[in-house]
């Protein structure tokens, strides 16, 4: 007994009632034809979940139907990455909450229909053998900023983009005892993993996941043990080029990246698109004469307040005459198969603030907002 709990350090966390409910689970539901069920679900969906830690665990097999959550270390990819990992790596973007709630939902080809319309009515209003200045705010993971860049480049050879989101990349923070923390780049903690398991820490855990819950427990207050010792000072740390790793005490601290593989290597190419740090409510220094900023001026996400900043940040950064692109793509309405319409609009800088000069499948959710406004 001794040497299986030190093959597996992890069943040293769970406590006996949780060891207890995971061996019913795997006795009474281990993908039985006829499993039991209770509250209309099978025993294994109330009382544990597993989670995918490894890249082999994304494919079918045995555990599959009991593992859920991906870990957010498998964003690490490696160099060149391979197929696989950039699949996963866009699998977990796909669903990617933070702990504010803002989701970084982005995809390959998400928003190649709005570009080409947006194209189009670029030439209309630039000269194309002038540079063109453009910055895509909230760009997630830079992807669609990365495909939209060289669809730009097709009919302004001169254009220079950047790139930004103001979280570039996680931070994983490994316990010398074992067990992982990944947080924010500001402090705000998403993930424990223990394998087998991936918890989420940024919002509760379902009452029927009793292991989970048991798990969850300890490694929050051991969170809050790591924090009234002043070992969790993300701020403070200082990743300088070239390194990998910073040790605080009985913690080792890494980035994980949060931008995509193909955006990173198109920045490293061309020089002409880079990627930057930047909130949406600060003003850019590079005066862009297009902005975009599409899946962040939501109301759902902000108060008037908050998006009264940053319709103004948006106003101040732009170059006289500039064009702003905001709005949303809808996920949820989107056809198998299919692009997701897009609720947004065009706007032009005027003198005290903003003239629409059109609508896309439906007008944002804050063009009102933006038109009443006096700069």
């Amino acid at each position: 007994m001794k040497r299986e709990v030190t093959e597996f350090p992890w069943l040293k966390s769970i406590n006996r009632l949780s060891l207890l409910c995971l061996l019913c689970t795997l006795l009474f539901d281990l993908k039985c034809a006829d499993p039991l069920h209770l509250g209309g679900a099978p025993v294994s969906e109330i009382m544990l979940r597993l989670g995918i830690c490894r890249l082999d665990q994304c494919e079918s097999g045995i555990f599959s139907w009991l593992r859920r959550n991906h870990s957010y270390q498998l964003l690490r990819v490696s160099l060149p990455p391979s197929s696989r990992e950039v699949a996963v790596f866009e699998t977990i973007m796909l669903n990617l909450r933070l702990s504010t709630g803002i989701f970084r939902t982005t995809l390959p080809g998400r928003l190649e229909d709005l570009d080409r319309l947006v194209n189009a009515l670029l030439l209309e209003h630039f000269d194309p053998a002038a540079a063109l200045r453009v910055e895509d705010w909230a760009a997630s993971d830079c992807i669609t900023s990365a495909e939209w860049f060289k669809s730009l480049q097709g009919s302004f050879p001169k254009v220079q983009m950047v790139a930004s989101d103001l979280d570039l990349y996680l931070i994983e923070g490994s316990l010398r005892e074992g067990g992982t923390y990944i947080f924010e780049g500001g402090g705000g903690v998403l993930q424990y993993i223990r394998p087998p398991f991936v918890l989420d820490l940024s919002r509760p855990e379902s009452s029927y996941l009793i292991v989970n819950q048991a798990l969850r427990a300890r490694a929050v207050a051991r969170l809050e043990q790591l924090r009234a010792q002043g070992n969790l000072d993300l701020a403070s740390l200082n990743f300088r080029p070239g390194m990998e790793a910073i040790e605080r005490g009985a913690i080792t601290f890494r980035r994980i990246a949060l931008v995509h593989p193909s955006a990173q290597a198109l920045a490293q190419s061309d020089p002409a698109f880079r990627i930057e740090r930047h909130s949406v409510f600060d003003v850019s220094s590079g005066q862009p004469q297009v902005i975009r900023t599409m899946n962040i001026f939501n109301t759902s996400y902000f108060d008037v307040a908050r998006l009264t900043q940053g319709i103004t940040a948006v106003w101040k950064s732009l170059a006289s005459s500039g064009i702003w692109i905001v709005g949303r793509s809808i996920m949820e309405a989107r056809p198998p198969g299919g692009k997701p319409p897009i609720h947004g609009s065009v706007m032009r800088k005027t003198g005290v603030g903003f003239e629409v000069l059109k609508q896309l499948d439906a007008k944002s959710e804050v063009e009102d907002l933006a038109l009443s406004l006096r700069m």
